[in-house]
């Protein structure tokens, strides 16, 4: 028999892919597909993130990538999923879908502004060291305020590799450098703030426990493995964020390390060994994905983005 491989899932803002890898951590196999994100009618800055429509690319990926690997699915011996940042996805009491943006949706620039203005901005920036507009704190506001029967009708949070993870066994997770990405968590301490939540009035038991990148969060169900081509029962891991995770794939899990990493969004980096925030608000910390660490960077957007006119 064949040795077993592994199965990575990526989504990324310009496209998702799939990956298959031995356990030397060899490419087998690869699926890929680009993806857009439309914005809301009426609504300057938006981007909606297409739950069912995306779903659908990553389980081609999937199908491609294991097709192109000339494994079958029984021989994957666990499966994981990384993303871009700050992305989310809402969902009801019932586990469906019902509000999602990507990294890049902008529409919460007056809330943001708000919340600078009020001081808020500063206490969050002071706890969890990312920017405002772009993450959770503006954005549950702009949905309070716009759309207020979807924020009556939130029961679970997961950002978008935790989504993934979802998808594929039914349970809510997130790990620490997706998380932070919300603008939710307490950085020293690797959890959501407490000090954040009270502030926007978010319920806590809306959030998924944060779980360390590579603890198993459950297995694949049926439908998933009928949507997919794995195999039911398959071990699902949970990931986390690309950046980090592509820190960890160069080895760089031990602090004081520099590097740059390329993507559609270009990040310059610097793994810590605490959680140093920025006091001139410049850079932005997260959690990294190995356990104690921390980064900080600074993003060219869009940098390695390529469209046709």
């Amino acid at each position: 028999m064949s040795e077993p491989v592994t199965l990575a899932i990526d989504a990324g803002t310009g496209s998702c892919r799939a990956v298959v890898f031995d356990l030397g951590g060899a490419q087998l196999g690869l699926g890929q597909r680009e993806w857009s994100h439309a914005a809301l009618p009426g609504v300057p800055g938006s981007q909606v993130f297409d739950t069912a429509g995306g779903w659908r690319l990553i389980c081609e990926c999937v199908r491609e990538a294991l097709a192109a690997a000339g494994e079958a699915a029984d021989r994957v011996a666990g499966v994981s999923a990384t993303s871009m940042r700050e992305g989310m996805v809402l969902y009801d009491r019932s586990g469906n879908e019902i509000w999602a943006c990507p990294n890049v949706d902008g529409r919460a620039g007056e809330e943001g502004a708000a919340l600078v203005a009020s001081g808020a901005a500063e206490s969050i920036y002071a706890e969890g060291g990312d920017w405002v507009s772009i993450t959770s704190p503006a954005r549950f506001r702009w949905i309070e305020r716009n759309q207020p029967g979807v924020y009556g009708a939130i029961a679970h949070m997961g950002m978008l590799s935790d989504w993934i993870v979802t998808k594929l066994c039914g349970e809510f997770a997130t790990d620490p450098s997706a998380g932070s990405s919300s603008g939710l968590f307490a950085l020293p301490e690797r959890t959501w703030s407490d000090r954040v939540l009270d502030l926007i009035e978010l319920p806590r038991e809306v959030l998924p426990p944060v779980l360390d990148a590579g603890t198993a969060a459950g297995t694949v169900t049926a439908r998933a493995a009928e949507e997919t081509g794995l195999a039911q029962g398959t071990p699902v891991v949970v990931g986390g964020a690309d950046t980090q995770l592509g820190l960890i794939g160069l080895g760089l899990s031990e602090p004081n390390r520099s590097t740059v990493v390329g993507g559609t969004f270009w990040q310059a980096t610097v793994t810590l060994d605490h959680a140093l925030i920025d006091p001139q608000r410049r850079l932005r910390t997260l959690c990294h994905s190995a356990p104690g660490q921390w980064m900080m960077e600074g993003i060219g957007f869009y940098s390695g983005l390529a469209g046709s006119a």
